[in-house]
């Protein structure tokens, strides 16, 4: 649903699912566009998120189904199987990725989900699990707002390793502003919050709960 290219985003940061996701991958992809409502893709891959192949041999795949039932709107699943550990290790992971997009003249929407499951080493599984909500709309003269909520929990802290009981499980909001100065020069805006269950936030008192951000961008396309 997001982008690498910042600009192309609709926020000005990237969720918390987007950067904890394998939005890079190196290998092989096969792509099949069936027509021009549906798309699918095989994609061989060097692991989550590598340049090269760590220690093992489990291969690692992914796929991916697009479809593109009218105009403007857009619903994706991708999918990512294969280990991110060394042999002597191997733990598996399965990872699911949901989102659907939306775009009208004024009003825009997307949502957003995330889910894995990785093999502890203890004959079970770890889960973790996240999605986001976007409302965007589009006024005259090159402006757009734009509104975010999203939730994350990795307890298990199978992809972030915090030290705290629960790892890093939190809501967060956002607002924000773009305005277009010129064809494809933008000056954007947001204020964003967390609030975590355990202070897995840094702050210069030590680590806290909360975490509040304010962030101004201006970016150009050529």
């Amino acid at each position: 649903m997001e982008s690498a290219i910042g600009i192309e985003n609709w926020t000005l940061t990237r969720t918390v699912i987007a950067e904890n996701s394998p939005y890079y991958l190196s290998g092989a992809k096969l792509t099949w566009t069936v027509s021009s409502r549906w798309e699918f893709a095989a994609v061989f891959n060097n692991g989550w998120q590598r340049l090269r192949r760590i220690q093992n041999n489990t291969p690692c795949l992914g796929t991916q189904a697009l479809w593109s039932p009218k105009d403007g709107m857009k619903v994706n699943w991708s999918t990512f199987l294969g280990s991110d550990t060394p042999d002597s290790l191997g733990h598996y992971r399965l990872f699911n990725n949901l989102w659907w997009s939306w775009e009208g003249t004024k009003w825009c929407a997307q949502l957003g989900a995330d889910m894995g499951l990785q093999e502890n080493g203890r004959g079970g599984w770890d889960d973790w699990q996240g999605c986001v909500g976007v409302l965007r709309r589009k006024w005259k003269n090159g402006i757009a707002t734009v509104v975010r909520a999203e939730y994350y929990n990795d307890d298990h802290q199978v992809i972030l390793l915090t030290g705290t009981p629960h790892g890093l499980t939190t809501v967060g909001y956002s607002v924000g502003m773009d305005i277009e100065v010129m064809p494809d020069a933008f000056v954007r805006f947001e204020g964003r919050t967390f609030h975590g269950v355990d202070a897995v936030f840094e702050s210069v008192h030590g680590p806290v709960r909360d975490n509040t951000s304010f962030t101004v961008s201006m970016a150009a396309r050529f």
